[in-house]
């Protein structure tokens, strides 16, 4: 259980290393000859152990977006891959799992114009008023 709590908690951590790198980017999709997509996405590829990193690192080769020392540790891969290629690695009974963005809340920058900070005599005043409606 722990094992696959380091492995999620890993890949999360990947995702989002991987996400700040693309930001902005505009990805196209293409057909290949044969009507198959040649599209290539950003998956997350996690291996059983070393030997088995060394050779999915070695298959798909140029393909590696980030170089990690602590996804090395975890045996943990980010590339760009088509879905054929993800596919083979799955057949190989390799973790292959699409990688996503993900967004966080970001904080409104305050707009001094409609609110401006309190003078010293405000704050005072609003403690005054607090403490006697606490005593009350």
């Amino acid at each position: 259980m722990k094992k696959r709590n380091k492995i999620i908690s890993m890949m999360m951590a990947a995702a989002m290393v991987v996400s700040s790198f693309g930001y902005g980017s505009i990805s196209v999709s293409a057909q290949g000859t044969d009507g198959e997509s040649t599209e290539e996405k950003q998956y997350v590829i996690v291996a059983e152990d070393k030997a088995a990193y060394d050779e999915v690192a070695e298959e798909i080769g140029g393909s590696i977006l980030t170089e990690d020392s602590v996804l090395t540790e975890n045996h943990v891969i980010v590339a760009e891959l088509t879905e054929q290629e993800a596919a083979a690695l799955e057949a190989d009974d390799i973790l292959v799992e699409e990688d996503f963005e993900l967004e966080a809340n970001e904080l409104d920058e305050p707009d001094w114009e409609e609110n401006p900070p309190l003078t010293r005599e405000e704050v005072t005043a609003l403690k005054l008023k607090f403490r006697e409606e606490r005593n009350a």
